[in-house]
């Protein structure tokens, strides 16, 4: 992230985020720019993610363009659903962070 970024989050309120499972952007694995993400482009999203995923995880898709923001769709349903097969289930990034804030409201 550049300062330039840093300073506009902190001017917005907004805190940065790191992720642990990233499957890069959503033409790997097959993906055209400007198209929807096809079967085989998701099946390999969702298991490249999937192989990755553990409990507390924090996923990210990357589509750094706005004329191909529509290929993450499929691809984030599928991860879902898999999430939801394995009991997994989705929270916000302050409920996650709730659930591990200590008696002294501190991470550990």
């Amino acid at each position: 992230m550049s300062c330039a970024m840093a300073r506009v989050l902190q001017r917005e309120g907004y805190s940065p985020l790191l992720g642990d499972v990233f499957s890069n952007d959503v033409f790997v694995g097959g993906g055209r720019r400007g198209t929807q993400a096809g079967a085989a482009t998701v099946a390999w999203h969702v298991e490249y993610c999937a192989r990755r995923t553990k409990p507390g995880s924090v996923v990210i898709f990357h589509v750094p363009r706005a004329r191909d923001r529509l290929s993450v769709v499929p691809i984030t349903r599928g991860f879902l659903e898999w999430c939801e097969s394995r009991g997994l289930s989705c929270v916000t990034a302050s409920e996650l962070a709730a659930s591990h804030v200590g008696a002294n409201n501190v991470l550990p």
